[in-house]
């Protein structure tokens, strides 16, 4: 009973927070799946996972926007 969540083609071209947050803007412009209308069409982030599952991270826009002010 459970609804799936879209799938993204999600590449990084390094680990370190500018990357991840241009790697975040190129892929999720926009949400695919808005909850609410005050969501604004703006995504949350990614969650991204190792093949074996050994690993799952959530990349969210705010997080590495915050780092990056916050480092200026």
């Amino acid at each position: 009973g459970f609804e799936l969540v879209p799938l993204v083609d999600f590449t990084l071209d390094g680990l370190d927070h500018a990357s991840v947050l241009t790697a975040l803007e190129a892929h999720l412009p926009t949400t695919q799946v808005a909850l609410t209308d005050a969501a604004e069409g703006k995504a949350e982030g990614v969650v991204v996972r190792t093949a074996d599952r050994s690993k799952i991270v959530k990349l969210r826009f705010e997080d590495y926007q915050r780092t990056l002010k916050a480092k200026k």
